[in-house]
């Protein structure tokens, strides 16, 4: 299911969703808010976060949503096959 950012702590009360898939850069909130959100509301969700500037993205924040898959843009082949994994609990 895709949301909006701004609805996304809403449709985790309504969804129990197996996986979270995030930008770190949105219009309205950034990924690390949204993963922590999944992570306090559906803590069994595995999470993972894209972004072409993941250099940014401090040890402080990546501790706060782990454990998370840390994935950069551009997508490439062996990108995809890590979701993949996480998606089918091999991550």
């Amino acid at each position: 299911m895709l949301c909006q950012p701004a609805d996304f702590a809403q449709h985790l009360a309504q969804v129990r969703p197996t996986a979270v898939v995030s930008d770190l850069v949105m219009p309205g909130v950034d990924g690390i808010t949204v993963l922590r959100q999944a992570l306090e509301l559906a803590p069994e969700a595995k999470r993972c976060l894209l972004s072409g500037s993941l250099g940014l993205v401090t040890k402080e924040q990546r501790a706060s949503i782990e454990p998370c898959l840390f994935l950069s843009k551009p997508w490439d082949e062996d990108s995809m096959a890590l979701l993949l994994g996480m998606l089918e609990g091999q991550a």
